[in-house]
Formats: C-alpha cells, sequence, structure tokens
C-alpha cells in the first residue's frame, strides 16, 4: 500500500501475543515525507486500521540511534 508513496522506505507491524498491542514500525526518507503523507486520505485510513487493532494509540516521532543484527552492530 505505501510503496507507491514518496518518501517511504519500509515498515514492520508487530502485534503481542495477546493481541492488546501493536509496534507499527515504520521508516521514511525523512519528517517532511512523512507529514506528507498523513496529509493522504489513504494513508490515514490505513493508519486508523492498524491503530484500532490495539487498545491504546501512542504515535511518536524519533531518530534512529544504532542497528544490530546478529552479524554485527551497524551505526
Amino acid at each position: 500500500m505505501f510503496l507507491a508513496v514518496p518518501g517511504f522506505v519500509s515498515a514492520n507491524l508487530h502485534v503481542s501475543l495477546d493481541g492488546r498491542r501493536v509496534v507499527n514500525y515504520a521508516r521514511w526518507a525523512g519528517e517532511e515525507q512523512y507529514e506528507e503523507a498523513l496529509r493522504r486520505t489513504d494513508v490515514r485510513e490505513h493508519i486508523g486500521q492498524v491503530a484500532a487493532i490495539a487498545e491504546a494509540n501512542d504515535p511518536t516521532l524519533v531518530r534512529v540511534r544504532s542497528v544490530h543484527h546478529r552479524h554485527g552492530r551497524q551505526a
């Protein structure tokens, strides 16, 4: 769905085993692209569907500090 949205890099959707919590980790090329995407109806609808899975929704923008892989850390 987001493949055609400018600035979208990837997304990982994790649902807790009890089905009450969702972690939606999405990567964007930058904050500006993310904010532009939020102006799109299709993106807002998708985010609403994901948020409806969980008991509460707490969107937070963060910066990647480090990434760890089994073959070593990448900065």
